[in-house]
């Protein structure tokens, strides 16, 4: 493994070692995984990387927005309770139930949430989905721009692998742009949402309002629609594709191994996949001038990360935890899909028993990455997006929104001027002494851990299908699995079922009916 810091910025690459072992994901791109405290293998001590959701989310915030496909709002008060003071908070929501709408409101008002919008956005596209997961954050120095892969309920913030990235922006100054291009993503993305007019009005003046010209990633964003003209390469896929045309890389990235790591899969077909989807990721100039194009046929080029059904049986949720990765044995099992599944790691993170809610697609080249998307996006269509009329149509069913990291933008970054801005640095630094401390002299709800979820090494170990190790999991096979033996799980896949009910009184436990997560 080269040693960590090895590739300098200027290279268009990152050291795994850089962003896996030494903290780059905390100092340069605040990249984060959440999975509970107590999975780490040294329980005095948090992970590299590592942080609570109430610490992101926390402070004297005057304006929030909060955008998620499930919200528990009785458990997000009791592990973000900033949020209770909080000027207004704006609850962006996939709900689609009168009672999961009604519980939103009803939690806030107990708890004396004065000022709260819930607000679901449109969805024209029949079996579409609002998933998107992020926050907007108004505070009196800056904005606070949070995006990641968790449903805001217990299991998924306590008992899952996730993904964050937040980035704190001040306010514009006469040296300032007038206009960024993260600025034009984020406001594209909260007119898109169909805000009611006083929170459209409020979003869109504070992105006005504040210098984004800092920003690490670019926004990856999925819309309904159909999506031709200017607009064809805008979002999902094809947007992914326009931000690598016109990027360049270490000319070893040519034909270099793409992996797709996600937790629940659409219903495929080759050509899409290998074609089209694979197509828009294997995108991007070599520093020669070549492209780096696809890479090599089979799983050598292409490998798809998903959990085996030894581990969601192995996991810290057992049998339960297959509710947060649905996959139909219909669309795991397609014969063109075999070669490219690659097992679920997690072991050198201690995460090997957290399930995977997180969403990650990457380029490497040995230990080296080209570039890193943490997004909402499951390997479907419907997030993605599938091409239409002879590739002239962009077809997307569901909301979604993702980060994408380049080394350009990083390398620009740290010779910006706002490359330390916090927005609450008092804040920082009681984080900082406080992880010093053991997880027994916390209080409140139990901490969630953030960190990358595994190496490459990890990531591309090949799942044999001969042993319950190597099997896909699916979500087809019969509910006996919940109760059976080793034996059981080797001969078939797991069955997705959630019988977990709410356990006393503890506001950090689960308060209404979980549902499958996705």
């Amino acid at each position: 493994m080269p040693q960590a810091g090895s590739a300098a910025l200027d290279d268009r690459a990152w050291e795994l070692t850089d962003y896996l072992d030494q903290g780059m994901v905390r100092q340069a791109l605040s990249l984060h995984c959440l999975t509970p405290l107590q999975l780490a293998s040294n329980k005095k001590q948090r992970p590299p990387a590592s942080c609570r959701l109430r610490e992101v989310v926390h402070g004297s915030m005057k304006w929030v927005l909060a955008s998620n496909y499930m919200v528990d709002m009785t458990w997000l008060l009791s592990a973000c309770p900033d949020l209770i003071t909080a000027g207004q908070l704006v609850i962006v929501h996939g709900e689609r139930t009168p009672d999961r709408i009604g519980a939103i409101k009803t939690a806030a008002a107990s708890a004396g949430l004065a000022n709260l919008v819930v607000h679901a956005p449109p969805l024209p596209i029949q079996f579409g989905t609002y998933h998107s997961k992020a926050f907007v954050v108004e505070y009196e120095a800056g904005l606070r721009v949070v995006v990641h892969t968790a449903n805001l309920i217990y299991v998924d913030c306590n008992n899952k692998t996730q993904g964050l990235w937040f980035q704190d922006f001040p306010r514009k100054s006469q040296a300032s742009p007038a206009m960024s291009e993260f600025e034009q993503e984020l406001v594209d993305y909260l007119r898109a949402l169909r805000l009611p007019a006083a929170s459209a009005q409020k979003a869109e003046a504070l992105c006005s309002q504040h210098d984004f010209s800092s920003a690490r990633v670019h926004l990856i964003i999925s819309r309904p629609g159909y999506h031709s003209g200017p607009a064809l390469r805008t979002y999902g896929h094809l947007r992914v594709q326009s931000l690598l045309a016109r990027e360049k890389f270490p000319s070893h990235f040519q034909r270099a191994p793409l992996i797709a790591q996600f937790s629940s899969l659409g219903s495929l077909d080759e050509r899409w996949l290998t074609n089209e989807f694979r197509g828009s990721l294997s995108a991007g100039l070599t520093s020669s001038g070549g492209t780096l194009g696809a890479g090599a046929a089979g799983p050598q080029g292409f490998q798809l990360i998903w959990p085996t059904v030894q581990d969601i049986r192995d996991s810290v949720e057992g049998w339960r935890g297959g509710a947060s990765v649905p996959g139909p044995a219909k669309n795991v099992n397609k014969p063109f899909l075999q070669p490219y599944w690659h097992r679920w790691g997690g072991e050198p993170w201690g995460r090997q028993r957290a399930m995977p809610h997180i969403k990650s697609y990457t380029r490497y080249k040995g230990q080296q990455v080209a570039w890193f998307i943490l997004a909402s996006h499951n390997l479907s269509k419907a997030a993605w997006g599938a091409l239409q009329k002879q590739g002239t149509q962009l077809f997307i069913r569901s909301f979604e929104l993702g980060v994408m990291f380049l080394p350009s933008l990083e390398a620009r970054h740290q010779h910006h001027p706002h490359r330390a801005f916090t927005c609450t640095p008092q804040a920082m630094l009681s984080n900082r002494s406080s992880q010093q401390h053991s997880p027994d002299q916390r209080s409140g709800p139990d901490p969630i851990c953030l960190g990358p979820a595994t190496s490459v090494d990890q990531m591309t170990q090949h799942a044999s299908s001969s042993n319950a190790a190597g099997t896909p999991t699916t979500t087809d096979a019969s509910a006996e699995h919940g109760s059976q033996g080793s034996q059981q799980a080797a001969c078939h896949p797991v069955v997705e079922f959630w019988t977990s009910q709410t356990e006393g009184g503890d506001s950090s436990q689960p308060t209404s009916d979980p549902h499958t997560c996705r």
